[in-house]
């Protein structure tokens, strides 16, 4: 989380950052950095918090429950949910907030990159990165992606209701810009090793971590002919993750 607060200090954009958390055995660390923000480490810079410690039986419900009364609290009109190794990127979703001016835009989204660290720690050299195919991770309108939590956690079947939040949030057009990056994502190994209820996890993320190709080979592939980029916006997108990089190699600059 603290990780997460520096990156969007760094990029110097105005946030709002709503942290949910049901953490037992963190909390007096979590207050401690929220201190940290109460007496100027965050407050008075560019980044906003809202903090919601999820007690008593919020504490223990399912993730679509939390997102959905994490989500109903957002003032903003554009929200981009995310988990605590996420990482948007403020000047990509400022600029994509204009594509919602198109009639029945529900999203709207760059390229998401997938890393992995050498020592899977904190901060670190990069070793590999790709980019992630996800179709949860965009830029919603707020008032859509309440309704789309709402009616899917009330669903019984714990595994129903991520493919119905995905069809409720695809009833709206879904607009990408590959020119720009609008987040990363960490990946781990025990996330491959994990054993999750749906039997095909293991295997389709175990799929994606091995897919995964070596830094270098993938900066190469930043073609211009392949993208049909301009020379400038190849720049842009090179140096979004350039400063990702040496963000996440040394920590906060």
């Amino acid at each position: 989380m603290k990780r997460q607060l520096d990156w969007y200090r760094l990029c110097g954009q105005p946030v709002h950052v709503y942290i949910g958390s049901s953490t037992v055995n963190h909390i007096a660390l979590e207050q401690t950095w929220l201190r940290g923000v109460d007496c100027g480490g965050y407050g008075g810079s560019n980044v906003d918090i809202t903090y919601i410690h999820f007690s008593g039986e919020l504490s223990g419900a399912h993730e679509m429950e939390a997102a959905y009364q994490m989500a109903r609290r957002v003032k903003e009109p554009y929200t981009f949910f995310c988990g605590d190794d996420d990482f948007a990127v403020p000047e990509t979703l400022d600029e994509l907030i204009s594509v919602f001016d198109r009639g029945g835009v529900g999203a709207v989204y760059g390229r998401m990159i997938l890393f992995k660290l050498w020592n899977d720690g904190v901060y670190g050299e990069l070793e590999a990165a790709d980019e992630y195919p996800d179709e949860l991770f965009r830029l919603y309108r707020t008032e859509i992606l309440v309704e789309a939590l709402d009616h899917c956690r009330k669903l019984p079947d714990s595994s129903q209701r991520g493919r119905d939040c995905k069809a409720q949030l695809d009833q709206y057009r879904h607009i990408q810009d590959r020119t720009v990056i609008h987040a990363y994502r960490q990946m781990h190994p025990y996330r491959v090793t994990s054993v999750k209820e749906d039997p095909s996890w293991r295997t389709r993320l175990g799929r994606r971590y091995r897919g995964l190709v070596k830094l270098n080979q993938w900066l190469n592939s930043f073609d211009d002919e392949q993208l049909n980029l301009t020379r400038l916006r190849r720049h842009s997108l090179q140096w979004g993750f350039d400063r990702f990089e040496r963000f996440i190699t040394n920590g906060q600059q």
